[in-house]
């Protein structure tokens, strides 16, 4: 599945330099229809990219991901979404080329919980882009990163009509405990050693 990065037009200003210790986490797929995607992590410079991403979302999407109809988001929230520590907080996100410069079409990320070894996940894959397995891919990259990490589990809470995603992690994971209250599936799984 992964291959040497596709050949991507970027302007001088969309370029981004991972730091050498986040560049092992670089890397290509090819999915459905021959669509190849870029993943890497997450960088300060791509507030833009996430925005426009955020701001072309269907309305089921951002209640998928968010759990409220959000229509706007502050510069502190795309700020905190951008500069992370990259051990208790990552978030990868996979590019396209478009129109000679980079689109981001999706972003898996977890959030650790301070008080223990399990994170938090959400991905969120752009509606133009779904069915395509692109959440399944992110899911495992983000296991086998979280691992190195110290991470044992990952939980989630899916909006129990997000089917699709309730089925990647039916995938992902050897066994998982799904509790549904109040429309909300409440999700918790161990992370295998190999996905």
């Amino acid at each position: 599945m992964n291959e040497p990065a596709p050949t991507v037009i970027r302007r001088a200003t969309d370029q981004t330099v991972l730091p050498p210790d986040l560049k092992k986490y670089e890397m290509s797929a090819v999915f459905k229809h021959g669509l190849k995607i870029h993943f890497r992590p997450i960088q300060p410079q791509d507030e833009a990219l996430l925005k426009e991403l955020f701001y072309s979302h269907s309305e089921q999407t951002i209640m998928h991901r968010y759990l409220a109809h959000i229509r706007y988001l502050s510069q502190a929230q795309v700020k905190k979404f951008v500069a992370l520590d990259y051990r208790n907080d990552f978030a990868l996100v996979g590019l396209v080329p478009q129109e000679g410069r980079e689109r981001m079409i999706c972003v898996g990320r977890y959030f650790r919980d301070p008080s223990g070894s399990a994170a938090e996940i959400a991905i969120t894959v752009h509606d133009d882009f779904q069915h395509h397995e692109i959440g399944t891919f992110l899911v495992r990259a983000l296991v086998t990163i979280a691992r190195e990490h110290g991470i044992t589990a990952f939980t989630a809470t899916v909006l129990a009509d997000n089917q699709a995603m309730m089925h990647v992690f039916h995938k992902v994971a050897d066994k998982m405990e799904a509790k549904l209250d109040s429309g909300v599936y409440y999700v918790r799984f161990e992370l295998a050693e190999k996905v």
